[in-house]
């Protein structure tokens, strides 16, 4: 797949599958495209991850440091 465009824009399931995987920053960055997220999306997914740091810290960690990192 050719992507051509500077960025691809993910929704709360791409956001929530690829945490799911256990490899949100690997896939993020194999991405030949930034990858955004809305402001919306960043703010309620984070708060349903953290959530679920009971049952899963790791999903929640790898969301904020992609954020953080700028992982495209």
């Amino acid at each position: 797949m050719e992507i051509r465009h500077s960025h691809v824009v993910l929704d709360a399931c791409c956001v929530l599958n690829f945490c799911a995987s256990g490899h949100l920053i690997d896939i993020l960055k194999s991405i030949p495209a930034q990858a955004v997220v809305s402001e919306v999306v960043r703010e309620r997914e984070l708060i349903t991850l953290q959530r679920l740091k009971q049952e899963n810290e790791k999903d929640a960690v790898q969301f904020e440091t992609a954020i953080q990192k700028g992982c495209s």
